[in-house]
């Protein structure tokens, strides 16, 4: 080395040697100079593991003071190598891609084809099955029609709806048509309950009748009597037959009476006359049904609605004449006065044909309304459902009195001496 001495000028004497050789202790200088050039010595590397490869690591030379490290990145130019993992990873990536839009897309498509597939089928029963809403029919008894042979649909729906069963002739025949049933009805007698729908119509008519079914005219305001009169007149029963049916429906349902509480109408006709009577029973009840509540307020029975619609009957058969002798009769019971309908009276001395004399008009029999004040024990004869309703929803005037001139005009009075002029306009000869 450069700063290195002869062994023998640093000796003094006396110094024992130390170590086998004859040197001089370095001292601190001497140190640091050592570690300084054993650091210049040593090559000045760096060495940084690559994550991605089991390559050993570069060195870099003393004369690159840069440092550098080693990156799995590859150049972007280079294109890049393909792999299992890789190649796996892509496709992966992909396939969920793909299946997130199915998810998506197929509930939507699955809604829109159940709404459509919906309102396909509400179309095909509303034009096709006839169970759609048409106007509501005022048919209030069960009605009968005669289909003749050789009659076409349009012919037949026409009939229809001349006798209330259908509301519009067009639209059931074009039911009949889409139904494809217009070539199946039936010619013969077919009887309708009131408020069918068109696929309960069209399903009577291609159901053959029965042979010995017939239809029997109830008419309005006829007694039991003159119902049992007819029937045995035309030998559908034996006399005394209705009359007894009758009785039995009543005793059976716990009507207080009999007489008034079986519906006019047409009826279909059997061999069972306790069956009519039950019919005509039944056909009252549901006439009355939807208008109950008006009992309140008029605060009466039913039974009381049931013998004012049998007087309302027969005093006229105009039904717009119908609501206003309600009306008067109502006054008059409010007022307390007797009634005096001279029908009452006929009905109780079964005097119907004939002019009524001082006599009848004096009697005390119970149905004397000239001379009874309230109404009489029972109806007096077959209400018509014109006369039912009547009886729930009378006409709101002051009038007490009215008389029918020869035509049958009906003219009506506040007071007896307005009635006596009218009786002396309008019947002269009375």
């Amino acid at each position: 080395m450069a700063d290195e001495k002869p062994q023998g000028e640093n000796l003094k004497k006396g110094t024992p040697k130390a170590a086998g050789f004859d040197a001089k202790p370095p001292s601190r200088s001497d140190a640091k100079n050592i570690v300084e050039q054993r650091k210049a010595e040593q090559p000045k590397t760096r060495v940084t593991k690559a994550s991605s490869t089991k390559s050993p690591p570069k060195k870099v030379t003393p004369k690159s003071k840069s440092k550098t490290k080693v990156s799995t990145r590859k150049p972007s130019g280079v294109k890049k190598k393909s792999g299992k993992g890789v190649t796996r990873k892509k496709k992966s990536k992909k396939k969920k891609k793909a299946k997130v839009t199915v998810q998506i897309s197929l509930p939507a498509l699955i809604i829109a084809v159940v709404i459509v597939a919906v309102i396909i089928g509400l179309l095909l029963a509303w034009q096709i099955t006839g169970f759609r809403v048409f106007p509501v029919v005022k048919q209030q008894t069960t009605t009968s029609i005669t289909v003749e042979p050789g009659m076409t649909a349009r012919q037949i729906s026409k009939l229809l709806e001349e006798e209330g069963v259908v509301a519009n002739a067009k639209d059931f025949e074009r039911y009949s048509k889409n139904g494809e049933i217009a070539t199946k009805l039936q010619p013969g007698t077919h009887t309708f309950e009131p408020n069918l729908s068109h696929a309960e119509i069209g399903e009577i008519l291609v159901s053959s009748p029965s042979a010995t079914a017939q239809t029997i005219i109830i008419y309005d305001g006829y007694t039991i009597d003159e119902i049992d009169h007819m029937l045995a007149t035309r030998n559908f029963i034996q006399t005394g037959d209705f009359k007894q049916a009758a009785k039995q429906v009543a005793e059976e349902r716990g009507l207080p009476f009999d007489e008034g509480w079986f519906l006019s109408g047409s009826y279909p006709l059997t061999k069972d006359v306790y069956a009519l009577a039950r019919t005509m029973q039944d056909a009252l009840h549901e006439a009355i049904r939807p208008h109950l509540v008006n009992l309140e307020d008029l605060d009466i029975t039913v039974a009381q609605m049931v013998i004012i619609a049998s007087m309302i009957q027969r005093e006229t058969n105009t039904v717009a004449q119908m609501p206003s002798i309600a009306g008067v009769i109502y006054n008059r019971l409010k007022a307390n006065m007797t009634l005096g309908i001279d029908a009452t009276i006929r009905y109780g001395l079964d005097a119907w044909h004939r002019a009524l004399t001082t006599k009848d008009l004096n009697s005390n029999n119970p149905y004397n309304t000239r001379k009874i004040k309230g109404l009489p024990p029972t109806g007096i004869g077959c209400p018509s459902s014109a006369a039912l309703e009547a009886a729930l929803h009378p006409a709101v005037h002051d009038y007490f009195y009215y008389i029918h001139d020869p035509t049958g005009q009906i003219y009506f009075a506040k007071t007896y001496d307005e009635h006596k002029d009218n009786i002396a306009k309008y019947l002269p000869n009375r």
